[in-house]
């Protein structure tokens, strides 16, 4: 099952998208990354749940995801500046290999 809701006040667009299980989570981020190919991690169980909030305001977005189990996404290289918090170790993969990713701590 996948929810998805989105307003608009003014200039500012806010949206989510809320689910569970591994068909939900590739759902959902195949929603946001439409050329990505998402999957669910291999060895991963497929339960779990997703929620992705997204606001937007011109060129300026943020975007939290709470993922409950490994996931893949191959997207094309990000041209503007890109932030990303991990709250668990995480590995990225990246043209220069491997990046592996503390949690950060509270």
């Amino acid at each position: 099952m996948t929810a998805a809701d989105s307003t608009r006040t003014g200039g500012v667009v806010r949206g989510f998208m809320l689910g569970e299980g591994a068909d939900a989570v590739v759902d959902a981020l195949d929603a946001i990354f439409p050329s990505a190919s998402p999957r669910v991690a291999g060895g991963q169980p497929s339960t779990g749940a997703v929620k992705i909030e997204t606001t937007q305001c011109g060129p300026l977005g943020s975007d939290r995801w709470q993922i409950g189990l490994g996931c893949a996404v191959d997207t094309e290289p990000y041209k503007e500046p890109l932030v990303v918090w991990f709250s668990r170790p995480a590995v990225a993969t990246v043209p220069s290999g491997e990046l592996r990713v503390p949690a950060v701590a509270r």
